[in-house]
């Protein structure tokens, strides 16, 4: 059974373009060089935070689509923490 194009905007409106989107991200990170500390020789702590205003991605109703904007993510504001070391 085949639908139309037509019939399907009917059945799950959507627009046809995305609206513009602004995401900030954030990020930083600090290196530390550590002496006398026996086989290790660095450390690298980073921090970032993605989506730092926490905007939510708009909402896209395509029945092929995840449901919002692939630019977007819908976790919303999201913080990362990574540890590094160096032997």
């Amino acid at each position: 059974l085949a639908i139309s194009i037509g019939a399907q905007r009917q059945r799950y409106p959507g627009a046809r373009r995305i609206p513009s989107q602004v995401y900030v991200d954030l990020a930083a990170w600090r290196r530390f060089e550590i002496h006398g500390a026996g086989p290790l020789k660095v450390v690298e702590a980073r921090l970032g935070i993605q989506n730092l205003l926490d905007h939510s991605p708009p909402i896209v109703a395509e029945p092929d689509d995840l449901g919002y904007s692939p630019y977007g993510d819908p976790r919303r504001r999201r913080f990362e923490l990574m540890l590094l070391a160096k032997f």
